[in-house]
């Protein structure tokens, strides 16, 4: 005598796996930080593709503390030169000194990816300068962990012209969607070796004591549409939430 069981209504999931970006399509780099090395470099877009480590981040259990700055940088490499009309998302505070800091980016002198100017945080796509990316203030807000994507635009080698990239964010208290759109046109070309940085000696900073927290970093290959951005803020806010970790 035999049996046999049917399940009719399961949902088998990896415990981090899909949690935050339901459409995986062109996705490459995909890094929950925290806990310790091992877990923090692997890629969950990308298992035979980890992150490599300089110097010694500090890890938490849900985030890792990086420094970017030319000759005293800790943190991370992805290996991963983004598409020029994919999409970076990052979950981070703010550097702890109102500083000059590329956060998550790409070296100079292309500075794609997050960055800190002054008082206002930027998302880059290759502006001629640092402070003509989309730019935004949150004055005050330095504990407060926080939610951002880039969507890159390409250049145009014919005219040596490019389009404006974007930054999305939601950390006005509101829950309302915000679309920046950068000053300037991309004007900067990319070589092959413009891979994207946590920290590292890799990335600038303007203060040496200068740090910053970061917990989650996602790369896709193809522009994000502010509703599908959504549905990733709307699923990192629950997946932190869950962990204790309050996602403004």
């Amino acid at each position: 005598m035999s049996f046999a069981t049917k399940i009719t209504d399961a949902t088998f999931t990896s415990p981090r796996r899909g949690r935050i970006i339901k459409d995986r399509t062109k996705l490459v780099g995909e890094y929950f930080l925290g806990v310790d090395q091992a877990s923090t470099i692997k890629n969950h877009a990308n298992a035979a593709a980890p992150m490599t480590v300089q110097g010694s981040p500090i890890y938490g259990a849900h985030s890792v503390t990086v420094k970017s700055h030319a000759t005293l940088g800790y943190g991370f490499r992805t290996g991963i030169v983004p598409n020029d009309d994919g999409t970076l998302i990052c979950l981070r505070k703010r550097s702890n000194q109102a500083t000059s800091v590329e956060v998550v980016c790409t070296p100079n002198p292309s500075r794609w990816g997050f960055h800190e100017f002054g008082g206002d945080l930027y998302g880059g796509n290759g502006e001629g300068s640092q402070n003509l990316g989309a730019s935004r203030t949150i004055a005050g807000q330095f504990a407060s962990v926080f939610f951002e994507a880039i969507v890159l635009s390409p250049q145009n080698p014919q005219l040596l012209t490019g389009g404006y990239g974007k930054l999305y964010h939601y950390d006005d208290g509101d829950g309302v969607q915000h679309e920046i759109v950068s000053a300037a046109l991309r004007s900067t070309g990319r070589g092959p070796s413009m891979q994207l940085c946590i920290g590292t000696t890799s990335l600038t900073d303007s203060v040496a004591g200068s740090f910053q927290e970061v917990f989650y970093v996602a790369i896709v290959n193809r522009p994000l549409p502010p509703a599908e951005i959504g549905d990733v803020y709307t699923r990192a806010k629950a997946f932190y939430a869950a962990l204790g970790v309050p996602i403004v």
